[in-house]
């Protein structure tokens, strides 16, 4: 029996979650490329109930995965397309019957991220179902969009499954990933976006299954789980690490941003006496941990954490039947209140992450009666701009959905 421990996702923060199995099998979950619009609430089980989403419902060629790219110039989209999932992009604000077919593969494409080079898309995939994810670099031309883009592949080992983590903040030729390339564990590695070339990193010999990667793409704060079922939360020292803290058995932990000027961390956890997972403040000089936001009605664990450009908490969320956020100063919350003011209907809002230097928020809006609705909002023009939202195509009132 596995056991599997599944990404918070509490942040747009750079997460790596890895999961150890019986055995030499050893899962990523949530890191790959999955689209950052695509946030999941945390669960630590030996079993968990999947239920059918509302989505699944609609349309089976219903656009997804979509996301705007880092000038707000293009969005790309999969669907179905050759027999199976690939990518599309359209020119931000062109009708939908004008978005062009980037890939056609026919066993299709597992996920995708806009690359922080212009007009590149990093993507990964199998080969006919076998597992191994191999990652991509697709470049394409603004100006002549339906022209074949230009697809390198980056790794070239078919019996290894590689886990992309984050283009390197620092040099965005430089990619991240996780892969058993030179044993049976998943070390850390950089790959030259130019040359291929893949260079080992970091041995991953404490077996962490969630790391925070500093700017230059190296683990600097990670967590292990224990045999007993206990975290303990280590930190870079050196060539190595060292240990800050272990948690008592059964205690939920999770290191969820790191900021190197600070020396400091967040994690969210139950610890320490916490009967609901807090986020929580690491000094990682003096190892000192205190509370930094806890739910004020003392109902729910942290859902999500948006920090600010300087690594600071800047929106809390909690749900417990429906979604409660937190903003965490003044602008903050006139942001929120001008996105609310272009919205309708029941709703409940999730700012899933912000670049803050473009001022985009990536919003998510969920509803009773229909499909979530995807939204980029530029705080610094007001705009709201529509992420290829569709109608849907029955009246869900036939299926017995209720309109809150």
């Amino acid at each position: 029996m596995e056991n599997q421990i599944m990404n918070k996702n509490l942040s747009a923060f750079k997460s790596v979650v890895i999961s150890a199995a019986i055995g030499s099998s050893i899962l990523l979950t949530g890191c790959q490329f999955t689209n950052t619009l695509d946030s999941t609430k945390a669960i630590q089980a030996q079993q968990v109930t999947e239920l059918v989403e509302l989505e699944s419902l609609f349309s089976q060629d219903q656009i997804n995965k979509v996301s705007l790219s880092n000038d707000g110039k293009w969005i790309a989209f999969m669907q179905m397309n050759n027999g199976g999932q690939n990518i599309f992009v359209l020119r931000q604000g062109d009708q939908l019957e004008n978005a062009v077919a980037l890939t056609d593969f026919a066993d299709g494409v597992d996920g995708f991220v806009w690359s922080a080079n212009s007009n590149e898309i990093l993507f990964n995939k199998d080969f006919e179902g076998n597992e191994n994810d191999q990652i991509f670099t697709l470049r394409f031309s603004p100006k002549q969009a339906k022209l074949a883009p230009v697809i390198n592949r980056l790794t070239h080992r078919d019996d290894v499954d590689y886990m992309f983590v984050e283009q390197v903040k620092n040099d965005s030729n430089k990619i991240a990933v996780l892969a058993n390339h030179s044993s049976s564990q998943l070390d850390l590695f950089h790959i030259d976006i130019n040359t291929q070339a893949i260079t080992l990193m970091q041995d991953n010999d404490i077996s962490f299954f969630t790391a925070q990667l500093d700017d230059d793409g190296y683990a600097a704060v990670a967590a292990k789980l224990n045999s007993d079922n206990s975290v303990t939360v280590y930190k870079r020292f050196g060539d190595g690490w060292q240990e800050v803290f272990q948690s008592e058995v059964g205690e939920n932990v999770s290191v969820i941003s790191y900021d190197s000027d600070s020396n400091k961390a967040f994690i969210s956890g139950s610890i320490q006496g916490r009967d609901k997972e807090e986020l929580l403040e690491l000094d990682l000089t003096t190892h000192k941990l205190k509370t930094a936001h806890k739910d004020p009605e003392n109902q729910s664990d942290l859902y999500q954490v948006i920090f600010d450009k300087v690594g600071k908490p800047m929106i809390v969320s909690y749900y417990g039947g429906r979604l409660r956020n937190y903003a965490l100063s003044n602008s903050t919350a006139t942001t929120m209140r001008k996105i609310e003011a272009q919205l309708s209907g029941d709703y409940d809002l999730l700012v899933e992450k912000i670049e803050h230097d473009k001022g985009q928020w990536y919003l998510k809006v969920s509803y009773a009666d229909r499909p979530d609705e995807k939204f980029v909002y530029n705080s610094n023009s007001g705009t709201l701009t529509d992420l290829l939202n569709q109608a849907p195509s029955f009246n869900p009132i036939y299926w017995g959905i209720e309109v809150r």
